[in-house]
């Protein structure tokens, strides 16, 4: 943000402008310190071995070491940079006041002073110990190679000298052994050197940019007033000094076998945790489904139980009514019955009454 806006972000507090700049030297000599501390362990580790208790207490006090050496270091930042504030009496401006995070050097020759200090403790220190330090780690695991390859051929020699009478089978089984073992050091070796030259070949090109430009800038100017072209050159320099940090877990991780092994062991425990987790979630899962599949049959239970006793008292009913429809059909058909029978012989007694007639008028008119 600052190198895009030429001026301080982060507003009027001088604690922010001496924090950010000393803190990112303090991390910068970190890095390229830890470097350093790591090939001086594995040389100790190689050259001159010691216990492990005293190992790790080393490696404590080293990395109190290298945190304390680090701050003072970055102090200077600290002390020289300030902040300045300019207030703009412009009406209605947006931007109402600018800030700048400088660097106030009491001598003028300060700045290339500290340059040249840090180049030695950040750059040129770092490399000459670490080229030194795998140059023998080097050399003692090829003075070790050689030695064991010298205690591999001697017994055998030994072997084959004294065993004429055994089969030639035999022999050659021995020695291809011999040989798969003195090619798996081999191939140890090779990779532990082309492990150790190539963090130092990275090291060196990815900070030899940064250290160049502050020693050419903070001693002749080049850039002068051009201050956009500056700040362009550093941000790329800055840039490429910062990938020594991404590219050393790379390294580390992919050229060391422990390292590798190390990483895989924690990704297959890491995938395997989240396997049984996601296992004991599904039985749950299915342990609540279940309860609820349980809980849906009872019901289901429940309510073929209760279906019957309605239906049954529907069709009661119902057959509560067709009975006393049948009922009251029956009884209209007998009223019906009743009724005919009662005409019917209403019609008999009036037909009587007409043949009792009929007979009277018959003997007055022929009386005997």
């Amino acid at each position: 943000m600052e190198i895009r806006s030429y001026t301080w972000p982060l507003g009027n507090s001088p604690v922010s402008c001496k924090m950010v700049g000393s803190l990112q030297a303090v991390s910068i000599f970190v890095s390229t310190l830890s470097i350093t501390a790591i090939a001086l362990d594995r040389y100790q580790l190689i050259v001159y071995p010691t216990k492990r208790a005293f190992q790790l207490t080393g490696a404590s006090l080293a990395l109190a070491a290298i945190w304390a050496i680090c701050i003072v270091l970055a102090l200077p930042l600290f002390i020289v940079r300030t902040l300045e504030h300019h207030d703009i009496p412009i009406p209605n401006s947006p931007v109402t006041s600018v800030d700048y995070c400088l660097e106030e050097w009491p001598n003028e020759r300060g700045r290339s002073l500290y340059s040249i200090g840090s180049i030695l403790v950040q750059y040129a220190l770092p490399i000459i110990t670490v080229s030194v330090a795998h140059a023998r780690i080097s050399n003692k695991l090829h003075d070790r190679m050689a030695t064991m390859n010298h205690q591999l051929v001697r017994p055998q020699l030994c072997n084959m000298a004294s065993s004429n009478g055994q089969s030639g089978q035999h022999s050659a089984v021995k020695e291809s052994a011999t040989d798969c073992r003195t090619a798996a050091r081999e191939e140890k070796l090779r990779k532990t050197n082309t492990l150790l030259i190539t963090i130092s070949i990275i090291f060196t090109i990815c900070w030899l940019p940064m250290n160049t430009f502050n020693v050419v800038e903070d001693t002749w100017n080049v850039f002068g007033d051009d201050t956009e072209t500056m700040l362009i050159v550093y941000a790329v320099c800055h840039m490429v000094g910062m990938s020594s940090a991404c590219a050393n877990p790379l390294l580390y991780g992919w050229l060391n076998d422990n390292f590798r092994k190390e990483f895989h062991r924690l990704g297959t425990s890491f995938i395997a945790k989240r396997r049984n987790q996601i296992g004991g979630q599904s039985i749950q899962l299915d342990k609540t489904n279940n309860k609820r599949l349980e809980l849906a049959v009872i019901v289901e239970r429940e309510e073929r139980t209760q279906e019957p006793l309605g239906m049954s008292m529907i069709g009661l009913s119902q057959t509560s009514g067709a009975t006393v429809n049948v009922l009251s059909t029956s009884f209209n058909f007998a009223r019906q019955s009743e009724m005919k029978a009662a005409t019917h012989l209403d019609v008999d007694s009036t037909n009587d009454h007409v043949v009792e007639n009929n007979s009277m008028s018959a003997h007055a008119e022929h009386p005997i």
